[in-house]
């Protein structure tokens, strides 16, 4: 089930039936972030009572900057104090407020659950968005415990859908051939 049938289906568990108690005007950037800030605002001016953003850093960074006064709850942020979209996570100030996914310290704990899977392994590829503050700080973690598991990590920096899934036709981007299986 898509996250907006989800996020629909519990708001008319709640009482808020769309069209009745509730009216949701929806945008997607459709996998292009510079696309947020003028949705954000495109949204914030139809005068909501709470802008909720997508997932994801640029998502929340967007809301904030275009809400006006308006309340904006984000989803899964990996790391909103840091990113700058809120103060602190108990006291998150203004008028954002959502859900972190803040779980770099679970990397170790991902990593041993790899090899518990595939105990052979000795090469991961990790895929990252190098642009979210998130990552750098989930990697560097990641890197930690590979290095005590004896595991060497292969980064690939991914900013698009684009850079993932290449144009029907085309290869993939010559930068994942040095990819390797051990």
């Amino acid at each position: 089930m898509s996250f907006m049938a989800s996020f629909k289906g519990r708001l008319n568990e709640l009482g808020y039936v769309e069209g009745e108690r509730s009216h949701l005007h929806y945008r997607s950037a459709e996998g292009r972030p510079e696309l947020l800030p003028g949705l954000a605002s495109e949204l914030v001016g139809l005068k909501p009572d709470v802008l909720v953003t997508g997932f994801g850093t640029v998502a929340a960074k967007a809301g904030k900057a275009a809400a006006a006064g308006v309340p904006v709850v984000f989803m899964a942020v990996g790391d909103p104090v840091g990113a700058g979209v809120v103060e602190s996570l108990p006291r998150p100030g203004g008028n954002v407020t959502g859900l972190s996914d803040l779980a770099s310290n679970l990397q170790g704990s991902r990593l041993q659950l790899l090899r518990e899977i595939a105990p052979a392994a000795s090469l991961v590829a990790v895929v990252l968005n190098p642009g979210t503050p998130y990552a750098a700080l989930a990697y560097k973690e990641l890197e930690a415990a590979a290095k005590l598991a004896r595991i060497e990590l292969h980064p690939f920096e991914v900013r698009s859908v684009e850079e993932i899934t290449p144009p029907p036709g085309q290869q993939a981007p010559a930068r994942w051939s040095s990819l390797r299986t051990r």
